[in-house]
């Protein structure tokens, strides 16, 4: 896993223990073969922690609940599930860009924190750093 400056500020998990638990996710999940590879987690999310990784050939994305020690939560409650609910009606009624909600794992166990897994597209992210907003978004 591609360890990044924002990495080490206290409300950023450690990358190290996401990948591993990444990993013991996907070979629960995909079968012993299985392997992940590739995996990243871009220089931002103050919203999410967001990794990319690779299980085989195909491009997933897992978006982790903030961290608890979060200095700035951006939403007073952050609900996985009404996500996923909310990607998967997007994605079924519109032509909008929305990635396939894979897997939602509420179970802690795996990476401390409930998450959502989706497949990846292409497309560009707005950065929380600088904010958006000064990018033109």
């Amino acid at each position: 896993m591609t360890d990044s400056s924002s990495n080490a500020l206290p409300w950023r998990r450690n990358v190290v223990d996401v990948a591993q638990g990444l990993a013991d996710w996907v070979t629960n999940e995909f079968g012993a073969n299985s392997v992940l590879s590739d995996s990243t987690m871009p220089d931002n999310g103050m919203a999410n922690e967001t990794v990319l990784f690779n299980v085989g050939r195909d491009r997933y994305v897992a978006r982790l609940a903030p961290h608890e020690e979060t200095p700035y939560p951006t939403f007073p409650v952050f609900d996985l599930g009404l996500q996923r609910d909310c990607m998967t009606l997007v994605r079924a009624r519109t032509d909008v860009p929305v990635p396939e909600v894979v897997r939602y794992v509420e179970d802690p166990k795996w990476l401390g924190t409930p998450f959502i897994v989706m497949r990846h597209i292409e497309g560009e992210i707005p950065r929380d750093s600088p904010p958006y907003v000064l990018e033109g978004w």
